[in-house]
């Protein structure tokens, strides 16, 4: 008993101790600006959010399929006219227009269904236009187009003004139609190299202007951030986003 009594008076060092042994082991986190413009680190409220994260998985199906570079009017058989990889893609897609029709149905049919949909078909379209490989040309102006558009998007959910919102969506939009174009008159606009038209011209020119509204915008939100993060009288729940890293603190011994 008496020993037990002696452990039980040196427990409140022991465990003191044991405390700061644990807190050196404890992962600290480190709160940091976030230096990607000063976005907001979400894909935006409501629909216009789910909007904005399905041109996200749009853009990435494009990405991903002209990536590898895999044929999809590729027959499997020789004897089976027309069973490719892309009729089993445009075969899927029925089956989940289908699935979607069960769930209107039942009214269980969402906003975020509809956009789901759209973006899958929409990328597999883009790329079935030219499904035996998409043309370097096409998939850059895809690309750039498909960036333009999300991060007019993103810079539009970033202001609380609906003239700014509505301005970052028109410049997405017009820059991604710009690449579309190019999409879809490739052809002509080969045989057109050196020679452009008037419409070619028309259509062309404004990316440079869309690009720099996009990095001028991107640059207000981020004097006006910075400016947030220097005032003493904003507290740091009203800053820009911050994003919080967490890296494990060596053990002293």
């Amino acid at each position: 008993m008496a020993k037990n009594k002696k452990s039980n008076a040196l427990k409140p060092e022991t465990k003191e101790r044991a405390s700061a042994v644990e807190a050196t082991n404890q992962p600290s986190t480190t709160v940091v600006d976030d230096v990607a413009g000063h976005l907001n680190l979400d894909w935006g409220k409501g629909w216009l959010g789910s909007l904005v994260f399905y041109i996200a998985i749009s853009f990435s199906i494009f990405q991903i399929t002209t990536s590898f570079g895999v044929p999809l009017d590729k027959d499997f058989f020789a004897s089976v006219k027309g069973l490719d990889l892309l009729f089993l893609i445009r075969a899927g897609l029925l089956i989940w227009l289908g699935y979607l029709a069960y769930l209107a149905w039942h009214r269980r049919f969402t906003v975020a269904h509809a956009f789901g949909f759209l973006a899958v078909i929409c990328a597999v379209e883009l790329v079935a236009e030219f499904a035996g490989g998409v043309p370097s040309q096409v998939v850059r102006a895809i690309h750039v187009g498909f960036l333009t558009l999300l991060g007019g998007a993103m810079l539009a959910n970033s202001f609380e003004n609906r003239l700014l919102k509505a301005a970052m969506w028109v410049v997405g939009i017009l820059g991604f139609l710009v690449g579309f174009y190019q999409w879809q008159f490739y052809l002509p606009l080969i045989d057109r190299s050196g020679f452009l038209n008037e419409i070619d011209l028309a259509v062309g020119t404004p990316r440079s202007p869309f690009y720099s509204s996009w990095c001028g915008a991107s640059w207000v939100r981020r004097l006006r951030s910075s400016a947030a993060l220097r005032s003493p009288t904003r507290s740091s729940a009203t800053t820009c986003p911050r994003r919080s890293i967490t890296a494990a603190t060596p053990t002293s011994r």
